[in-house]
């Protein structure tokens, strides 16, 4: 099957740059925000409770749900597009005992460029790696984002069910291998985070943030 990658490509980069960056969002806004409210923590606050919190919060936690559905299903339900669809969303958050925190999200999406007479997709995986610093006041949290450890790394291949010969085939394209390092290229390396504030719920070993909505968390 002999293919012009350069009569796709701007439906490609259309509906890939689509899913990427709503997801970007998506999760980013969903689970943390992009700058919190002014909290005053001003108040009495009982030290013990205080130390036991920051004590409890140390440990990796992985997000299982946001507003009651699955970290996938929540961000496919935005995406208008039919051909655009996500295959795996995970997110986890690491609170590290000298007051570092590190979140690592990864999305999986794939876009249907070709439907017949073998379907072709091209499949996306992007991950966000966010990094800084955090301090506890009993169920209040503060983050503050480090931008010169924050960034987002994009990996595109192509995806042809059943047809192995084929993907290997549109692979040594010239179009297709342009159109890689345009992606990596165009991928932003940087993005700002303001200072968040969220007001979490421990309770055993879950985790919950209604900052936007309802993000629940586990302790692995």
């Amino acid at each position: 099957m002999n293919m012009n990658y350069s009569t796709y490509t701007g439906r490609i980069l259309l509906h890939y740059w689509y899913c990427c960056i709503l997801c970007v969002f998506l999760i980013l806004l969903g689970i943390f925000g992009c700058g919190g409210d002014e909290v005053d923590t001003a108040d009495e606050v009982d030290t013990a409770d205080e130390v036991d919190t920051a004590a409890k919060i140390v440990g990796v936690w992985e997000l299982k749900t946001i507003d009651g559905k699955t970290p996938k299903a929540y961000v496919q339900q935005d995406i208008e597009d039919e051909a655009a669809e996500i295959l795996a969303v995970a997110n986890k958050i690491l609170f590290a005992s000298n007051g570092i925190f590190r979140q690592e999200t990864s999305i999986t999406s794939r876009v249907l460029i070709i439907d017949s007479p073998t379907p072709v997709y091209i499949r996306s995986l992007l991950g966000i790696t966010t990094k800084g610093r955090y301090a506890v006041s009993i169920s209040t949290v503060v983050f503050i984002y480090s931008n010169d450890d924050s960034d987002i790394k994009l990996d595109l291949s192509l995806d042809t069910p059943g047809n192995p010969k084929l993907k290997q085939e549109l692979e040594q394209q010239a179009e297709w291998k342009e159109l890689k390092a345009e992606a990596k290229q165009e991928a932003p390396h940087d993005f700002r985070l303001d200072l968040d504030i969220q007001t979490l719920e421990l309770e055993g070993d879950i985790l919950t943030s209604t900052r936007n909505g309802k993000v629940v968390y586990r302790k692995r």
